[in-house]
């Protein structure tokens, strides 16, 4: 019924899944940044990519009707809700060997069908927190969050701290700033630190490693690097023009 795939992925700054599907099989794909539901700035969190392939023929033998739950052609892209990531960070991190390892990621490819099949029939944004941000109080607290990303630029808190800080869901956190902000946390952290170095360059008084440094970059070559992708120009030339 069931065959998948995991492994180690280049980070990812946003959980996604990618659905598929032929006439014999349905394809789940996710992009998953692992466990804690948060990216850390400071260093580089281990991402992971999961394929499932499930038969068709053997899901209609189930009972489960995916017809009407996923009636596009050909894919779809969408985010995923926080009772997903849990299930695929009980995938990752299962103790289970051989036989029992095989049962336990099948019964939890299952369920990740499931809350995908729930997510597409109700019509609901995947954390079914669309309509959090109505409320003032919870509108204040992603302001608020904006607000200490912008003071602490240069070390900003992982978003596991954030969400603690202000006292919130991780989930609702990161929906809730995407959707006022029309950014993730982590681009939006990188459009501040290379607006604010764009800004020291112009005056020409410090040199790059005390720019970098001073934006929360410890590595001068990895600022140079954000920059140029940021911007089209090397630090460098942007300070001799």
């Amino acid at each position: 019924m069931l065959q998948y795939q995991i492994e180690n992925s280049t980070p990812v700054t946003d959980n996604k899944l990618l659905v598929r599907q032929s006439d014999a099989f349905l394809n789940l794909t996710f992009h998953f940044q692992g466990s804690e539901c948060g990216f850390s700035f400071s260093q580089s969190p281990v991402s992971y990519k999961l394929d499932f392939q499930y038969s068709k023929q053997a899901l209609k033998e189930r009972g489960f009707d995916i017809s009407q739950m996923f009636s596009f052609t050909e894919q779809t892209e969408t985010n995923i809700c926080c009772n997903t990531q849990m299930l695929l960070h009980e995938v990752i991190t299962t103790r289970y060997e051989g036989k029992f390892k095989e049962v336990f990621i099948e019964s939890k490819s299952l369920e990740l069908l499931l809350c995908i099949m729930h997510s597409f029939a109700e019509f609901k944004s995947p954390c079914d927190n669309c309509k959090f941000l109505n409320q003032p109080l919870e509108k204040e607290k992603i302001l608020q969050a904006r607000e200490i990303i912008l003071q602490s630029i240069h070390q900003p808190p992982t978003i596991p701290e954030l969400a603690r800080q202000i006292g919130i869901n991780q989930c609702y956190l990161k929906k809730g700033f995407k959707e006022m902000f029309k950014s993730t946390i982590y681009e939006f952290v990188i459009e501040q630190r290379m607006q604010k170095a764009k800004l020291l360059l112009s005056r020409n008084q410090q040199s790059v490693s005390q720019i970098a440094e001073e934006i929360g970059y410890s590595n001068t070559s990895n600022f140079s690097n954000a920059f140029k992708k940021y911007t089209g120009l090397y630090p460098s030339e942007l300070s001799r023009n």
